[in-house]
């Protein structure tokens, strides 16, 4: 995944700002509203992220529910962000940052902040960001009620049109998903599970409720991103080779399953279906494999 593996994504913790209108140099020309800045460093947010580990849960902020309520998939799907006034538009930076809005299937807010010469700034909701029907429900909505989630568009000196085309995405919980070489989207990915296998117990997916997008240098974004639930709160450190020995890992837990199928292959009969002939166990395993890795998605 080239373009992928030229990023790196790194989590944590930190502070929201108090509204405030001033542009920033990364998003000059978009006019976007921002708080004030507030001093960004990686320290600071881990002993922040510690902190909220040690406190009672809060969870994350459902804004309006009545409206939400209204803003059903078609809806939803008719409120576009204006590309205009996506941050890093303009100026040197190569991966503008876009933005989804709330709705009734992405009702929990989060907040997002863009970090330039060690500085945080949130950026404030505002409707004027999105091209949306003059009945639109999210016309009821209050002011600053946040994002539900934002995606990175394509360089700007890419072969793509970034005002169509992004390459990762984050909308919902903790799901986020990003293209791979074919420039297609394939599964969804989530920060954290918990408790998915353990019978008797509901299982748990924490939220992404703030994020972090920047500095950049040349076509390396840094996000950094604080993932949340009930008795958790935990930092994501990712880069390029942790995308790698996460790849590695899952290799070889496909390796360790594959081994087991063959290892029992002797063991078990001949597989047969109807106005079919047999096929073993392992021949079975080898269609399994041949068929995962012709996938393009797999």
């Amino acid at each position: 995944m080239s373009d992928i593996d030229r990023r790196k994504v790194l989590g944590a913790a930190g502070a929201a700002g108090v509204a405030a209108a001033l542009p920033l140099g990364a998003a000059q020309a978009a006019e976007l509203k921002l708080g004030p800045a507030k001093p960004f460093s990686f320290d600071a947010l881990k002993a922040e992220a510690a902190r909220l580990a040690k406190v009672a849960y809060k969870p994350p902020s459902t804004p309006a529910p009545e409206v939400m309520e209204q803003l059903n998939y078609e809806e939803w799907g008719k409120i576009r962000y204006d590309t205009s006034s996506a941050v890093y538009a303009t100026g040197p930076q190569q991966s503008p940052v876009t933005f989804f809005h709330l709705g009734k299937f992405f009702r929990k807010a989060i907040q997002v902040h863009v970090v330039e010469g060690g500085n945080a700034r949130e950026i404030l909701y505002d409707q004027s960001y999105f091209d949306m029907p003059k009945d639109s429900p999210a016309r009821e909505l209050p002011k600053g009620v946040g994002f539900a989630g934002f995606r990175l568009q394509e360089p700007k000196d890419g072969p793509l049109d970034w005002h169509k085309n992004d390459w990762v995405a984050f909308l919902g919980a903790s799901y986020f998903r990003a293209i791979g070489e074919l420039r297609q989207y394939g599964l969804s990915a989530r920060g954290i599970a918990l408790d998915t296998w353990q019978s008797g117990r509901e299982e748990e997916f924490p939220d992404f409720t703030k994020f972090w997008i920047g500095p950049e240098e040349g076509h390396n974004v840094t996000i950094h991103a604080l993932l949340v639930a009930a008795g958790l709160s935990a930092l994501l450190a990712a880069s390029a080779t942790a995308f790698t020995v996460l790849k590695i890992v899952g290799a070889a837990y496909l390796a360790w399953l594959a081994y087991k199928a063959f290892r029992t292959a002797a063991l078990n009969p001949p597989l047969k279906m109807a106005g079919t002939g047999s096929t073993s166990a392992w021949q079975a395993g080898i269609n399994g494999f041949i068929l995962q890795v012709s996938n393009p998605k797999a």
